[in-house]
């Protein structure tokens, strides 16, 4: 299996992302930065400091809630990266959809071994206490803390699933639009809106478990609204002025806290809280369509774009495992007994491990293909 994902997919911006479909001579480097500050956000958050902001509220609970713009700008970015003038990167949906199964592969038997690993040795889990074979098997065929994540590779793994079989058909990936629109409002309607008015039930069950039914297909839509965005850029671009971004960032992200604010009750209480929210939609398209203002060397960093290029799979699959190797064996051996400063050291090394680990890993992968090259020139 290793050495399949390593021959056909040794450069990846993201899951089921085709590194030459950025048509003409201007590169959005920005979206490849900003995919890399989101992993290492999400690392942030799922590091849980102990830093809190307002009673009971911790910065981790604030940058969660307000970042939740993060998922439905994935899928954009990863919808933009499919489309191609000439069609080539669309006649890979099915390699693309590959590509994502094997990702999911690799982060499954990942931390199966680890959980073999915590489970002979007797560790306990820093998250869920003691790990024994129940939660071995679990965390390995649904999901517990390790494997959580993984939610997204098969979500993205349905949208691009979906969006092949439409292609076979021969068929508008507009109908997935149509389909994903629908799922955001149902989610919207039963994880925020209906709390809004006190409703946390109907007939017995959680409207925010229900709505976490429908969460996975959201990406349709917004996987559709980027490809669609690429394709009619311009068009759509000249719609918008800058002031009217700058406008539409600003109102996302006060409505964002709000809405954090209003929803954490619910949240702490053990009801739960909307994954999406109307503060996020208007900051994903804001960012997203604001991107393309900027000119193209213009707020360039280039390790944060080899990470968004290169690395971003593996570091979506290994940053729990750096969480975990930080908090089980480096943060106890560090004689610091100020908690605060404990986790900002410990969430530097949990980064800083994703990152190398990650890189490692890539360059064993390009070691591979290279050498596989190499034997069939031969």
């Amino acid at each position: 299996m290793t050495f399949i994902i390593a021959y056909d997919w040794p450069h990846v911006t993201m899951p089921g992302e085709d590194n030459n479909s950025t048509q003409g001579k201007y590169e959005n480097y920005f979206l490849r930065s900003f995919c890399a500050f989101i992993i290492i956000c999400i690392t942030f958050v799922h590091f849980e400091p102990s830093w809190v902001v307002l009673d009971d509220i911790r910065f981790y609970h604030l940058v969660e809630g307000v970042g939740r713009f993060a998922i439905p700008a994935f899928f954009m970015v990863s919808g933009y990266f499919l489309f191609s003038k000439d069609g080539h990167s669309e006649r890979r949906l099915g390699k693309k959809l590959l590509h994502i199964i094997y990702l999911i592969i690799f982060i499954k038997v990942l931390y199966f071994t680890i959980d073999l690993i915590w489970l002979g040795c007797g560790i306990e889990h820093w998250h869920d206490g003691v790990v024994d074979w129940e939660y071995v098997l679990s965390d390995t065929i649904t999901a517990e803390w390790n494997t959580m994540p993984v939610w997204f590779a098969y979500c993205l793994a349905l949208v691009y699933a979906f969006h092949w079989i439409l292609y076979k058909k021969n068929l508008s990936f507009k109908y997935a639009m149509y389909i994903g629109l629908a799922f955001v409002i149902v989610d919207m309607l039963l994880c925020e809106v209906l709390l809004f008015f006190g409703v946390t039930s109907i007939f017995g069950l959680s409207t925010v478990g229900l709505g976490e039914i429908t969460y996975p297909f959201i990406g349709m839509l917004f996987f559709s609204l980027g490809y669609y965005i690429h394709r009619y850029k311009d068009e759509i671009d000249s719609k918008f002025s800058n002031e009217s971004l700058i406008l539409l960032f600003i109102a996302g992200f006060l409505l964002s806290v709000f809405e954090f604010m209003f929803l954490y009750t619910y949240y702490r209480n053990g009801v739960g809280s909307a994954n999406l929210t109307f503060g996020s939609l208007f900051l994903a398209f804001s960012l997203f369509l604001g991107s393309f203002r900027l000119k193209e060397n213009q707020l360039r960093s280039r390790s944060m774009e080899f990470m968004g290029r290169e690395l971003l799979p593996w570091m979506y699959g290994l940053y729990m495992a750096s969480i975990l190797v930080t908090r089980t064996f480096i943060m106890p051996a560090i004689p610091i007994d100020d908690q605060a400063i404990l986790d900002l050291i410990g969430l530097v090394c949990s980064i800083a491990l994703d990152i190398g680990i990650s890189y490692l890993w890539w360059s064993f992968l390009k070691m591979i293909v290279t050498s596989r090259k190499k034997a069939v020139k031969q």
